[in-house]
């Protein structure tokens, strides 16, 4: 990337490597992760994620209470069922509260499995090898686009903006495809 940003600072270079990460695994959801499995209690009303260190989670993809499957949503998608945060019983839906957390309805026990999408986080030094060396282009490509896109420095370019920033969205849109293709087909919509 040097050559393409003569001048910048190598702590400059490494926040947009990151920043260019972070964009490309959360639009693509490429970086899938088993999370370890949580021990629901009856009435905890949340539960932390816990990606490995330098990652955030960035998305449920399925979830599964003693291997029985869970509707996955978001908070906001029950904010019209009154009793949300206080029913009990057998938990039926696993509710992401924010990007931290996320809880049962109804509150239950038992073993949760999730699948989720990860994305480094803004502190992480390091990307899962395998991600990062399959998408080390792109990311390149992103950071290049957002450095170039810095007003009024000496590596600042209109030309490597518009080319590397072009590069990064189509290695996104193929990604992003390519995960599609992989993802289990669905032919209704589960019941809430």
């Amino acid at each position: 990337m040097q050559p393409h940003v003569q001048g910048c600072p190598t702590i400059v270079v490494d926040q947009a490597i990151t920043r260019a990460a972070i964009e490309f695994c959360q639009k693509t959801g490429v970086w899938r992760y088993d999370h370890v499995p949580v021990a629901a209690v009856e009435a905890t009303t949340a539960y932390s994620f816990a990606p490995p260190d330098g990652a955030k989670v960035e998305r449920v993809l399925a979830a599964w209470l003693d291997g029985v499957p869970l509707t996955v949503k978001n908070a906001t998608d029950l904010l019209g069922v009154d009793d949300w945060k206080t029913a009990t019983g057998t938990p039926t839906h696993l509710v992401v509260l924010n990007d931290t957390q996320f809880r049962l309805y109804p509150l239950g026990a038992g073993s949760v499995d999730l699948t989720v999408t990860l994305k480094p986080s803004r502190a992480a030094t390091t990307i899962d090898d395998a991600i990062f060396e399959a998408h080390v282009d792109a990311i390149a490509d992103g950071a290049i686009g957002k450095l170039a896109a810095l007003p009024g420095k000496p590596w600042s370019s209109a030309d490597l903006v518009t080319y590397h920033t072009g590069e990064f969205d189509k290695a996104i849109d193929d990604a992003t495809i390519r995960e599609f293709q992989h993802a289990p087909m669905r032919t209704a919509n589960p019941p809430l």
